[in-house]
């Protein structure tokens, strides 16, 4: 079900690495009441083909990260039998991005009562071009009893690969907790 409904949407998500600087949206059903939420389960992540992101490393990260924000929200996983509320799922993308800047410099001399009047010089353009990597997590949050999707958050960001393991899990729960920061939405709780 979750797989469907992920793919039907097309969810993309962000990988550990980013933080601060997360362009982060949301979206909810307006009519849900998520005050009555209170346990959740796990859906199975999809898999994007990129080794990268779907490797057990990254998915045990981002839903530690998640779990540690719904725990201090008051959340609770699902135990035993229990029937949850909701289910989490996420997904991920890891995209290449080049971004090309052209900045126009000058040079000469200029016109002035102390240099005796006159221009000289002449615009040089200087183009730089940068590679980088562009990460996207989608938390999905579904009703467990419809399964249908009620919560969206989408954060976009730029990865860093190269940070240690500590760093990169310190920087995916402050993304997770800047994506969840509007969940449960104030609108019926």
């Amino acid at each position: 079900m979750w797989q469907k409904l992920a793919s039907s949407v097309g969810i993309t998500l962000v990988v550990a690495g980013c933080g601060a600087g997360v362009k982060v949206s949301t979206d909810f059903d307006p009519q849900q009441n998520f005050g009555r939420y209170q346990t959740y389960i796990w859906a199975a992540p999809p898999q994007t083909g990129n080794v990268r992101l779907d490797s057990d490393l990254t998915r045990r990260r981002i839903q530690s990260a998640v779990d540690e924000v719904l725990s201090g929200k008051g959340f609770r996983p699902a135990t035993g039998n229990e029937q949850p509320d909701f289910m989490v799922g996420y997904y991920a993308a890891l995209d290449s991005r080049v971004d090309v800047q052209t900045v126009n410099t000058y040079s000469g001399w200029g016109w002035g009562p102390y240099y005796g009047g006159g221009y000289y010089g002449g615009v040089y353009p200087t183009t730089q071009t940068r590679y980088y990597n562009q990460g996207t997590l989608i938390i999905d949050i579904a009703d467990a009893g419809k399964k249908q999707l009620v919560w969206r958050g989408t954060g976009e960001s730029e990865v860093h690969t190269q940070s240690d393991p500590e760093r990169r899990q310190r920087a995916l729960v402050d993304a997770v907790q800047q994506i969840m920061q509007g969940f449960p939405p104030k609108a019926r709780q």
